[in-house]
């Protein structure tokens, strides 16, 4: 579990999901396959807490590019995104060159699909793509 997820705190959680789904349903597993049950709901267990995580993740850079929540305090599990934060975010997007910015701005606020943005912009949906792609290349590294 902790190669999956690289992160102790969700390993272990994922372990407790696990022993519960254990005491919940291990009485269906044959006695010959329980080991490899356990691995797969050990298996599954990580993969959706790491989806979930990434659905937290994405939430909370959009909630970043809205300037309208500025002010807010999202509270997200047990992360608390503070107005500093989000200020720091919205700094880094201010920080992207016009044209990355302007595919964010249009993706993310004005929620429209690449081929949307592709044909509003007049470009073809490859570099819309690649514009995207570099956007948040370059809003991870700056937001490290």
């Amino acid at each position: 579990m902790l190669g999956v997820l690289k992160d102790a705190d969700l390993a272990e959680e994922a372990l407790q999901q696990t022993f519960i789904q254990l005491m919940e349903h291990g009485h269906t597993a044959r006695t010959e396959s329980m080991r490899p049950w356990i691995f797969k709901v050990a298996f599954n267990e990580a993969i959706a807490l790491r989806r979930r995580a990434q659905t937290r993740a994405e939430a909370m850079r959009e909630l970043a590019l809205d300037p309208r929540l500025s002010h807010a305090i999202q509270a997200t599990g047990d992360q608390v995104i503070g107005a500093e934060d989000l200020m720091i975010a919205q700094d880094a997007v201010a920080r992207l060159p016009e044209a990355q910015r302007e595919v964010v701005h249009l993706r993310f606020r004005e929620s429209m699909t690449f081929a949307q943005i592709s044909e509003s912009l007049g470009i073809p949906l490859g570099t819309t793509l690649t514009r995207m792609r570099l956007a948040l290349s370059k809003l991870r590294e700056m937001l490290k």
